[in-house]
C-alpha cells in the first residue's frame, strides 16, 4: 500500500525547496532577474504544497489517534464527529492532488475563456451569464486570478 507522500512525491519536492534555497542564498543569485524571480516563484510555490500536504497529514495523524481512543472507549460520538471530517478531508486531498496536477512548467500561464451566447435571445443570454458566474466561483475557490 501507498502512502500518500509517495504519491505526491514530497521527498523530491522538499529536496528541491533546499536546493532552491541553496542557490537563492549565493553572492549571484540576483546577476540575472528573471532568473531570480522565478526561483522564488517556484521556491514559494513548492513550499505551499509541502505545508498543504503536512496539515493534511497532521489532520489524517490526529483522526486516526481520535479514531483509536473512540474504538478502545467505544466513544459512539467520537467516531460520529470522525464521520462528518472525514468528507471535509477528502475535499482537501483532492485539492492538492488538483494543484499537483498543475504543476508542470506550462501550467502557471495564462489563459483566455470567452463565452458567447447562441442564437438563443434572451435565454442564451442569460445561460451565457450563469455560465460565467460559475466559472468565474470556481477559479475564485481555487484561487486563480481572475480579471
Amino acid at each position: 500500500m501507498k502512502k500518500s507522500g509517495d504519491i505526491f512525491d514530497i521527498d523530491e519536492k522538499i529536496k528541491q525547496i533546499k536546493l532552491l534555497e541553496k542557490k537563492s542564498s549565493e553572492d549571484s543569485f540576483w546577476s540575472n532577474q528573471e532568473e531570480a524571480q522565478n526561483t522564488l516563484r517556484s521556491l514559494s510555490h513548492l513550499k505551499e504544497t509541502v505545508a498543504g500536504f503536512e496539515k493534511i497529514n497532521n489532520e489524517i495523524s490526529d483522526l486516526q489517534e481520535l479514531l483509536s481512543f473512540a474504538v478502545i472507549d467505544n466513544d459512539v460520538h467520537s467516531l460520529h464527529e470522525i464521520e462528518k471530517e472525514l468528507p471535509q478531508l477528502e475535499k482537501k486531498v483532492t485539492g492538492i492532488e488538483f494543484e499537483i496536477m498543475l504543476d508542470e512548467e506550462d501550467d502557471d500561464k495564462n489563459a483566455i475563456m470567452t463565452i458567447h451566447p447562441g442564437a438563443g435571445g434572451t435565454e442564451s443570454q442569460d445561460w451565457a451569464g450563469m455560465l460565467l458566474r460559475m466559472y468565474l466561483r470556481w477559479l475564485e475557490t481555487r484561487k486563480f486570478t481572475v480579471n
